[in-house]
């Protein structure tokens, strides 16, 4: 079981990360998802943003198509709720 959490917070806009910190992220949870899944494939991953409201966006799931789909739609908004997504992942 992997939970994913992804800073959605407004200043994943800035491009000290080609070409932002927010793909620099989708890049990584890519990477990670693949390699959970493929490496067990009982292994399940889930997917939340820690911006404003912390929002699920997938349950714990083995179909990293669906993880992925999901990642991609995030935008940056508002400002980082890390405690209440920790909560919220938990």
């Amino acid at each position: 079981m992997y939970i994913s959490s992804v800073d959605n917070s407004e200043y994943m806009r800035n491009g000290d990360f080609l070409p932002t910190r927010l793909q620099a992220q989708q890049d990584a949870v890519n990477i990670i998802c693949h390699s959970k899944t493929r490496s067990n494939p009982e292994n399940n991953v889930g997917l939340i943003t820690l911006a404003n409201n912390c929002e699920v966006l997938t349950t714990l799931t083995p179909d990293t198509g669906r993880i992925l789909s999901k990642l991609h739609a995030v935008q940056p908004r508002g400002v980082i709720s890390f405690c209440t997504g920790i909560r919220v992942a938990h």
